[in-house]
């Protein structure tokens, strides 16, 4: 079984906050993968993943076009800062 999640935070603050995708005892998930289609994202537009790998320093992805991240749905403490680009 897969789903598929569609997100697109514009502007003004959207943001996700701080999450796992799945807990297991609840669903089935285990793989999240998260693909960038922003070409014009630039520094200081916001919306960077930041991943908290636990005991080790948390990681900050930029939303650069193209990328594609891997993250276990059912392991990875992840939130999205706030964007502040426009369409």
């Amino acid at each position: 079984h897969a789903s598929v999640k569609l997100q697109c935070n514009i502007g003004d603050g959207a943001c996700f906050p701080l999450h796992f995708d799945s807990d297991g005892a609840l669903d089935s998930r285990r793989l999240t993968m998260l693909t960038y289609l922003n070409e014009d994202w630039t520094r200081g537009d916001g919306g960077e993943l930041v991943v908290y790998p636990f005991p080790a320093k948390e990681v900050v992805i930029e939303p650069r076009f193209g990328r594609v991240v891997l993250l276990s749905s059912q392991l990875s403490l992840h939130r999205v800062l706030p964007s502040s680009a426009k369409e």
